[in-house]
């Protein structure tokens, strides 16, 4: 397809004219149209709310509570680099699936051919980029993310809990625990020095330092692979690239940055190596996006608002896949709080 080759030609020159951007996200507007919106979760909706037979649970209400020297932020983490283990794996029966809002339900239009709703990688990536980068800037007074990390086993329902931070720029970091019918697990918090209560990759940073990072996408790579080489000393360039990948992705969603590193970071994840495309998917959830990969990260994108909607980064024993799903992420004014259901 012409317009694939366009595009990653541009790659190599900082990214896409206005005229390959603008027809992408045409062509994303008619293949996101097509998603079925029957079955899709409207804001306020949870999974305690789905009848009998839902595909999801959660795990038996007897977990015990990670006490607070562990860092129970660290649960959190995405997949473990070679030689150090799926970081996943010690969270895997104590996690569960939930649900807030998701974009607003679009209406349906005659589906194009397979050969026209199959977007490359690289044109999904790209296109989320130019969304990103043209969302206006908001601002609170905790960046607050909910989310649901998901251990999936073939033939059987995914488990997990609830899972609810909140950062602040004075150094407070809170994070809520619940199972799925609302049962708390607790309220952790931690005050970190210089306001580095911002995490990135194992990291605690500052908000000046997040709003001081390059917004060109080569620029912003070298910035990670710098950032990657500190997180340990003794990685492989191998296991240093695997981080950057892992890095950019998490700037997607895991600190505030600004709109336009946002965006550099999108197109910088479409520079990476071995970008490949699983076209249009579901999440665990059922929410409809496009999926790609790129190396050992799959995500599921809503290019039209550079939504995260899945992350997928590996498995536990070969047989339990290790994902992370996004309900919502920004700037809130609301207190932390152990989450409901």
């Amino acid at each position: 397809m012409d317009d694939i080759r366009r595009v990653t030609e541009l790659l190599d020159e900082g990214g896409p004219s206005p005229t390959v951007a603008a027809t992408g996200r045409q062509r994303l507007d008619e293949l996101i149209a097509q998603a079925p919106t029957a079955g899709r979760p409207r804001a306020g909706e949870s999974i305690a709310q789905e009848p009998a037979g839902s595909r999801l649970r959660e795990v038996p209400s007897t977990r015990a509570r990670v006490p607070r020297t562990s860092s129970p932020r660290r649960r959190w983490s995405r997949w473990a680099l070679p030689g150090i283990g799926l970081v996943a794996a010690g969270a895997a029966a104590a996690i569960a699936l939930t649900v807030t809002a998701t974009p607003p339900a679009r209406p349906q239009r005659p589906a194009p051919s397979e050969t026209a709703q199959r977007l490359s990688g690289r044109e999904v990536l790209l296109a989320a980029a130019s969304s990103a980068e043209t969302a206006p800037a908001t601002t609170g007074r905790y960046w607050h993310i909910r989310w649901v990390h998901a251990i999936t086993v073939e033939n059987a329902s995914p488990v997990g809990n609830v899972f609810e931070t909140w950062a602040a720029k004075d150094g407070w970091w809170y994070m809520g625990t619940a199972t799925l019918d609302g049962r708390g697990l607790g309220l952790d918090k931690e005050k970190h020095k210089n306001g580095a209560s911002f995490e990135l990759e194992d990291r605690m940073l500052s908000f000046d330092r997040l709003q001081r990072l390059p917004t060109d996408a080569r620029r912003l790579t070298a910035w990670t692979r710098t950032f990657s080489r500190g997180l340990n000393a003794s990685w492989r360039p191998k296991d240093v690239e695997y981080s950057v990948t892992s890095t950019l992705s998490a700037l997607l969603y895991a600190v505030p940055v600004s709109p336009k590193v946002r965006a550099a970071a999108f197109r910088a994840l479409a520079q990476r190596p071995g970008v490949t495309t699983g076209g249009r998917a579901k999440d665990v959830r059922g929410r409809v996006g496009q999926a790609v990969t790129i190396g050992p990260v799959r995500l599921i994108i809503d290019p039209k608002t550079a939504f995260v909607l899945q992350e997928t980064t590996g498995t536990v024993d070969g047989t339990k896949a290790s994902s992370t799903l996004y309900y919502e992420v920004g700037w809130t004014n609301g207190k932390p709080h152990v989450p409901a259901a």
